[in-house]
């Protein structure tokens, strides 16, 4: 009776229509109609692009597929050849369903591993890498660029396979096709064999476009683009087929904003590297509108996505282009126009705030810059204004900043389902070093325990009450009982900063936490009451050389001192990971504080 409790309140905090678009989805799989609906396709067996003088640039290009196969912005493999388009390069493992229709194959299987690693090389990123390399002056490249689509193409033939199992993946490469074009300077002026690539893409997207959209997350704001994108491209080249989805992806565009954006910027996803997602795939949007004269969008999409490329501004450490690892984190990564690190936020920031601002983020010059070049857009010659610390209250996260520091404190905001148990988490900053940092995902495809140790309060520095989690866990990205915020307070100064937030959780729990930022000292007061056995803080930590003596830890970052109302049982540096990539994992140290029972836990972090 509980657990239906639990189900009834999540159900009715997911929304009725959402929910209803998921069981229509899962029937129709069930009943076998979107096999039915979708009968094989042949593409025409022509070059899909060519050369074009016109496209001629002297631009610096994103070369990170020429000469090796890269998975997740890190993992490299040395080679020219085609992938194998169904290898899990990190076990060697081949899937073997690529005869099934995609409705017929599972997004988790134990033998092979996770999908995503046959996913990420078929979401076609290498189509600019080449595009960019043809345009200025490789030949073998575009011959290249087709020959693999070919491959692809024969090896994955429409709605067949692993490849054509997602809606969201097919719309990535069909975004990936349109930036091929748009480099090459052929939108407009299309191959016949491109563009039946491009319808067959629309055929898989548009039957399932709603369960996309009952997940209000990224698949519904990708899955619109490629529709909008893809129909106008038909519909400009006289396919009468193309205002269909064209409409389709413009009203649902429209939605996505005014639904998943929130005043203040925040995204319905609570992950960074998701905002990114979004952001580059409505800046692509908007390109493309431009550059083939659509009709433009309603003034309050243009407000929506102002607002959310100014949050992603608020989040990026401008030397370095990092931002905290906060939320799901799969490495995705949209339009590379550049071979700069997965993790600099810089191209995304610079080319949203161009598009939706007509402001520069960063006035000085850099590869950041380098996608607004390819796309052939102006700069804009108005600097953003400085900033200072934040308080984004629609998505439940403080922003603390001076000269020295930085500091993020989120606290449960939950408009749309939480993926990961981090209420009241912090994120401290010295400078351009990540003190303490998030652990990251790692991976979708794990069993409970692993995933815990990653979306779970281990994962992230705040407290752990014993040994369960934040919120009961009803499926593998289902939390039930979300938490709800209170005693919210703050005041910025540049002086002293502080933030505040209280939850009390499912097993009645309560825990406050307030930090207090100075150019000198990051305190964190913990206040917790209502625990059965003990209570864990950790603290993860940079990798460095630390030393733990008299409950003062210390590193040549700073110094780190725990006071506590109460004896502590256990103080100690553990050893544990973190990913920064997906799929990767590297060692770094935690600090433990354990106590039994109620009590009051200081943190003070002197720098």
């Amino acid at each position: 009776m509980k657990n239906f409790v639990l189900y009834a309140r999540v159900l009715i905090s997911l929304g009725i229509f959402s929910v209803l678009r998921y069981i229509w989805y899962q029937l129709f799989q069930k009943l076998k109609i979107y096999k039915r609906l979708q009968l094989p396709i042949q593409v025409k067996k022509k070059d899909f692009f060519v050369e074009n003088i016109k496209a001629k640039s002297d631009l610096v290009n994103n070369k990170q597929w020429l000469n090796t196969h890269i998975y997740f912005g890190w993992y490299l493999i040395n080679s020219q050849e085609f992938p194998n388009w169904f290898k899990n390069p990190f076990n060697g493992k081949v899937f073997e369903g690529s005869s099934k229709h995609w409705s017929e194959i599972s997004d988790f299987d134990n033998s092979l591993g996770d999908i995503k690693t046959i996913w990420d090389v078929s979401r076609f990123s290498w189509v600019v890498s080449f595009a960019q390399s043809a345009s200025i002056g490789n030949q073998k490249d575009l011959t290249k660029l087709n020959n693999w689509i070919h491959d692809w193409i024969d090896k994955n033939p429409p709605y067949f396979g692993p490849n054509w199992k997602c809606g969201q993946e097919a719309s990535i490469r069909l975004i990936h096709l349109a930036a091929g074009a748009l480099i090459l300077k052929q939108t407009l002026y299309s191959n016949p064999s491109l563009l039946s690539l491009v319808r067959i893409h629309l055929e898989r997207i548009y039957p399932t476009i709603k369960y996309a959209i009952a997940q209000d997350n990224n698949h519904g704001v990708s899955e619109a683009a490629a529709l909008y994108i893809g129909g106008s491209w038909l519909k400009l080249q006289g396919n009468k087929e193309g205002d269909k989805f064209y409409k389709t992806g413009r009203k649902w565009l429209e939605n996505r904003a005014k639904v998943l954006i929130q005043s203040d910027g925040s995204f319905s996803q609570h992950s960074i590297n998701y905002h990114r997602l979004m952001l580059d795939t409505f800046s692509i949007v908007e390109v493309w509108r431009r550059k083939m004269d659509l009709k433009v969008f309603s003034p309050s999409l243009y407000i929506q996505l102002s607002s959310a490329s100014n949050w992603l501004f608020q989040f990026t450490n401008f030397k370095t282009g990092k931002v905290p690892n906060l939320g799901a984190n799969d490495g995705t990564r949209i339009i590379p126009f550049t071979d700069s690190d997965q993790c600099d936020y810089r191209p995304t920031v610079q080319l949203s705030k161009n598009l939706f601002c007509n402001e520069r983020a960063f006035k000085e010059n850099g590869i950041y810059n380098l996608s607004i070049d390819w796309l052939d857009l102006e700069h804009s010659k108005t600097i953003t204004k400085p900033r200072k610390s934040e308080h984004f209250c629609k998505g439940g996260y403080f922003l603390l900043r001076n000269k020295k520091s930085f500091c993020l404190l989120n606290y449960p905001k939950y408009k749309f389902r939480p993926s990961q148990s981090d209420a009241l988490h912090v994120d401290f900053w010295i400078g351009e070093n990540n003190i303490f940092r998030d652990a990251g995902t790692f991976s979708y495809n794990l069993n409970d325990d692993e995933m815990l140790g990653y979306v779970g309060p281990k994962g992230h520095n705040t407290i752990q009450f014993d040994n369960f989690d934040q919120m009961p866990k009803l499926s593998r990205f289902l939390y039930g009982s979300w938490l709800k915020s209170k005693n919210v307070l703050f005041d910025f100064s540049p002086e002293l900063s502080f933030a505040e937030a209280s939850y009390k959780d499912w097993r009645n729990v309560n825990f406050f936490r307030r930090v207090e930022l100075s150019e000198s000292l990051l305190k964190v007061s913990d206040i917790f009451d209502g625990v059965k056995k003990i209570a864990v803080l950790r603290w993860r930590l940079i990798p460095c050389n630390w030393k733990l003596s008299n409950n003062i830890l210390s590193s040549k970052y700073c110094e780190i001192s725990i006071i506590s109302s109460v004896k502590i049982n256990r103080i100690e540096l553990i050893n544990d990971f973190e990913s920064r990539f997906y799929l990767q994992k590297s060692p770094i140290q935690i600090l433990e504080v354990e106590i039994i029972g109620d009590g009051k836990i200081t943190t003070e972090v002197r720098y």
